[in-house]
């Protein structure tokens, strides 16, 4: 995130925006990831959920885009108010608040899907222990053989 302290934080001029070139390159980063991220999550999320994640990570890196080009192309000084408004600090704050909402969400399917699955190993452990295999038919079967009629059954003993 482009955060003032990040600005602030640099030793001068040049280091905040190697700082910002950085923030660029992680926030591309960030957006060809999200497709793919988001697929993947389609049996984990339920689609309301997906869309407000998809639109929460679009509204971040559109918001943190901006600022880092208006650090670069316009000034530091520029970056850094629009980074510290104090709308824009809750907002973030109430962006990566729902996301990690959404990732607990995401946990606790993973952990129900975990636990189910090891119920059904279980039951198919105790299943195998409890009930003896059968041994194969001793029955033997022979082809027909006389008339039509009677070549459509076979003839078994045993």
């Amino acid at each position: 995130m482009v955060e003032a302290s990040a600005v602030y934080s640099a030793s001068d001029t040049e280091e905040a925006k190697q700082r910002l070139f950085a923030l660029q390159t992680a926030l591309g980063e960030v957006e060809a990831a999200r497709g793919p991220f988001l697929s993947a999550m389609v049996e984990h999320l339920p689609p309301e959920k997906r869309r407000r994640l998809d639109l929460a990570v679009k509204e971040f890196v559109a918001y943190q885009t901006e600022t880092t080009a208006l650090g670069l192309a316009v000034s530091l000084r520029a970056a850094q108010i629009q980074a510290s408004d104090e709308a824009t600090v809750k907002n973030r704050e109430r962006m990566v608040a729902e996301i990690s909402a959404l990732g607990r969400d995401v946990l606790a399917h993973l952990d129900g899907q975990r636990d189910a699955a090891a119920r059904a190993q279980r039951k198919a452990f105790i299943t195998l222990i409890a009930a003896p295999a059968t041994e194969p038919s001793s029955r033997r079967c022979s082809p027909p053989s006389g008339s039509s009629e009677r070549r459509s059954k076979a003839r078994c003993t045993g």
